[in-house]
């Protein structure tokens, strides 16, 4: 391996591996659009059948390799406070995702819950 070449974040492939994995889950007629620039949004999901009409929802998508669940059998992801209150004051619904990559399952939840720093 060449030292002057950049490294690929296995991060990074994991992100993209769960876009990849909510993009097959969500009915086929439902847009995806990749929200860009970072700050607790992903992703905006447009509900669509044979017509477009303006049902919309952001989502936020966590990637894992594997989930980490609670006794209760919820499953364990952290979210900022300052994210949460962002979610809140959103005038649409934001939908927090959480994709195990490796079993390519995916899980989600209303992104209004309580949240610990």
């Amino acid at each position: 391996m060449r030292e002057d070449l950049p490294i690929r974040d296995p991060r990074h492939v994991t992100a993209e591996q769960a876009i990849a994995a909510l993009r097959r889950a969500l009915p086929k007629e439902w847009i995806l659009r990749d929200q860009g620039t970072d700050y607790g949004i992903d992703v905006e999901i447009e509900l669509a059948g044979r017509q477009v009409v303006g049902r919309i929802f952001k989502g936020q998508v966590k990637g894992h390799d594997h989930l980490s669940w609670a006794k209760d059998g919820t499953i364990l992801q952290a979210v900022k406070t300052s994210t949460l209150a962002y979610w809140r004051q959103m005038p649409v619904p934001v939908v927090l995702f959480c994709v195990d990559v490796r079993a390519d399952e995916l899980y989600w939840s209303p992104g209004t819950g309580p949240t610990v720093e």
